[in-house]
């Protein structure tokens, strides 16, 4: 792996999560010290328990890149982390797949041709004035699981013409994710302008997303200045801070 400056990484060849494994490192480090963890990349050959959206399990075999950043965010970043680390992981499959331009389903999904290629979980735990943060990402690479039921067929970077290795695959995606995620979040409007130029989603599309306060549904807009979907229903103007597309 290429040298990173100031930040630890972790592998393992197997684990249950390394979304789970990121957050009780970082329990522990606050139940013993004050003192402040570096960022930690922590990667995994496979997970047999390994986390999706709503408690989804998210199917890890071997052939995938699965892995969890840790790091501490400033409050005001926090809304943007699924949204920068999208952007990121994108970077790192641009550079394995030149041709794929645009991949990024609101909030945290990589979709092409309406295949699912790979999918973001963040958590985060406020911590006096400052957050601790969890990104977990993992892309297909030569294999494309999906769970029994799960409506969209998946996609791997192999079937998109690469023709590399598991190993450079990971090199290049976590390279790009390490050098890219944290001066994203130091720059909002990067973010929002990054997403939006490698969105799937253009204006005027209709969406249908799942909230906790129901299912609301309009054409797509835009992201607000501060990352929020923006909708448009009839002569109203919908604002989602979360929720899943239909």
């Amino acid at each position: 792996m290429r040298d990173w400056p100031g930040v630890n990484w972790v592998w393992l060849p197997a684990v249950d999560s390394t979304n789970a494994l990121a957050e009780r490192l970082m329990e522990a480090w606050l139940a013993d010290t004050e003192a402040v963890l570096p960022p930690t990349l922590i990667c995994a050959d496979t997970q047999w328990a390994g986390r999706g959206r709503e408690g989804r399990r998210w199917q890890s075999p071997p052939g995938g890149v699965y892995a969890s950043f840790l790091s501490w965010v400033s409050l005001e970043a926090l809304p943007w982390l699924p949204l920068a680390a999208g952007v990121a992981v994108l970077a790192g499959v641009r550079k394995l797949v030149p041709g794929v331009d645009k991949a990024l389903k609101w909030p945290n999904d990589l979709e092409v041709a309406s295949r699912k290629l790979g999918g973001i979980l963040c958590t985060s735990r406020v911590h006096q004035n400052k957050a601790w943060t969890v990104t977990g990402f993992g892309i297909n690479v030569t294999t494309a699981p999906l769970l029994p039921g799960e409506p969209r067929k998946a996609v791997s970077l192999a079937e998109l013409g690469f023709a590399g290795s598991l190993e450079q695959a990971r090199r290049e995606l976590f390279d790009a994710f390490v050098t890219t995620f944290p001066n994203l979040l130091c720059h909002p409007e990067e973010v929002r302008r990054s997403w939006l130029s490698g969105s799937i989603h253009l204006p005027g599309d209709v969406l249908r997303v799942r909230t906790p306060a129901g299912v609301v549904q309009g054409q797509f807009l835009d992201l607000s200045p501060q990352g929020l979907l923006l909708l448009q229903s009839g002569s109203q103007v919908l604002t989602v801070a979360s929720g899943e597309i239909a």
